[in-house]
């Protein structure tokens, strides 16, 4: 009897040496093939950097694969899709803040990388090396085209993956948009990769329906609320976060009548 447990005994030891040896091998072939995988997405972006192409998986947490089916909890210690001297153009919206700041920083990762509530101009913009006083200056030079307004923000819009405010008016969002891309061409809204983006003002991303359906609730009992939009920051992503590089004035407007004047067309 003794022999019969001792040999069942050294039976358990053995299975769960050879779960062990398999858990093991297991992890050193998932480690093989993350680092594997890591080493193409770096080689795939720095093949679209030669090229002056915007890598699509920079495009920013204000989108975020609309559709794409990809889960995510959202919360604030995930890993950014951020590359280091990735840029963007953005207005700030503090106003927002007492409004949505509880919910994007649990639900929209930018903000865990120092990107306040904002809606943005332009996704992505040059890369942080390519801003030189040059670039500076014409930017300065666009915007200066442009009147300070007030934003309404009295709604909330919803897409597959996306939860938002949408700004009133837009159009001065929009036409700041298209004067930068008139002068950058080659610097599409998102990479190309979602066109027609309406401007907005993220809040949550990529979560289940009964967390949306919350975080609307708690928001269409805060709204409406308006901000003052008077300069578009250029911001850069290094260190892993957000950083304002420089902030660039719109035209004074004391009143802040809604509307926005063209920028000059680039020489």
């Amino acid at each position: 009897m003794r022999d019969a447990v001792e040999d069942q005994q050294m039976g358990s030891e053995r299975g769960r040496t050879g779960d062990e040896e398999l858990r093991h091998s297991a992890e050193l072939l998932f480690q093989v093939l993350t680092e594997r995988e890591e080493k193409k997405r770096r080689r795939t972006r720095r093949h679209r950097r030669d090229r002056g192409e915007a890598a699509a998986d920079t495009v920013f947490v204000l989108v975020h694969d609309l559709g794409s089916g990809v889960e995510s909890t959202g919360m604030a210690d995930e890993p950014t899709p951020y590359q280091a001297g990735t840029t963007a153009l953005v207005v700030a919206v503090p106003e927002a803040e007492p409004v949505v700041e509880r919910w994007r920083s649990r639900y929209d990762r930018s903000a865990s990388t120092g990107a306040h509530a904002h809606v943005t101009v332009l996704f992505p913009f040059l890369d942080a090396e390519r801003i030189d006083t040059a670039v500076v200056s014409e930017l300065a030079r666009v915007f200066a085209g442009h009147r300070g307004f007030t934003a309404e923000f009295r709604r909330t819009a919803r897409r597959p993956s996306l939860l938002c405010l949408l700004p009133e008016p837009a159009d001065p969002f929009s036409r700041m948009t298209q004067d930068v891309v008139t002068r950058w061409p080659d610097r599409p809204p998102y990479g190309g990769k979602y066109p027609d983006t309406p401007p907005h003002l993220t809040v949550a991303i990529r979560q289940p329906e009964h967390i949306f359906e919350q975080v609307d609730k708690d928001l269409s009992s805060r709204l409406p609320f308006s901000a003052a939009i008077t300069s578009v920051d250029l911001v850069v992503f290094e260190d892993g976060a957000w950083h304002r590089h420089r902030s660039f004035e719109l035209a004074d407007d004391t009143d802040h009548a809604p509307g926005a004047g063209r920028a000059a067309a680039p020489g």
